[in-house]
Formats: structure tokens, sequence, C-alpha cells
């Protein structure tokens, strides 16, 4: 598949094209604890599978609304930072 190809089934997949944003964002998990299956074990640490969704509320500095989401990816981006994807859900 060539390249604009592949940017075109990104696009679709992930709902839309990119703006960037440097804005402080907070993002509020409700859940204190998740519960779930470990699916494997190392010294380093485990892996733990979670059912269903956990629901966030994100606030971007300059809007005045609260957004309501849910969390799709938490993993290194770089060195020293994580990487936290959430897909926003309809206004209530």
């Amino acid at each position: 598949m060539d390249e604009s190809k592949n940017r075109a089934v990104e696009a679709e997949r992930r709902g839309g094209d990119r703006v960037p944003l440097s804005n402080k964002v907070t993002v509020r998990i409700d859940a204190p604890v998740f519960d779930g299956e470990g699916h494997n074990l190392s010294d380093d640490g485990l892996l733990l599978l979670l059912g269903g969704e956990i629901p966030v509320h994100v606030q971007i500095e300059g809007e005045t609304m609260e957004r309501r989401g849910v969390l799709v990816r938490l993993a290194t981006h770089s060195v020293g930072k994580l990487g936290m994807a959430v897909r926003f859900l309809p206004p209530a």
C-alpha cells in the first residue's frame, strides 16, 4: 500500500485529521481501582487485561466545557514521557 493510501486509512480509522495542540490538558479518571485478568508476568512487571472502557473527563485550557471520553491507549511515548490517547464521546 502506498504512503498516501496508508495516511487515508489511518485518518479514517482515527476519525479525522489531527490539529497541533499546545494547550495544557487535564484528564481525570474516575476509577480509583482497576480489576482485570493478568495476561503475563515477568520480574520487571505485568500485563493486565481490563474489561470494558475506562471513562475520563478532559479539560483543555482555553475551553469552557469539559469533554467526556474513554481511555483507548496509554503507552511510552519517549524517554520519561507517556502518551495517553482518549476517544471523545458525543456530548450528553
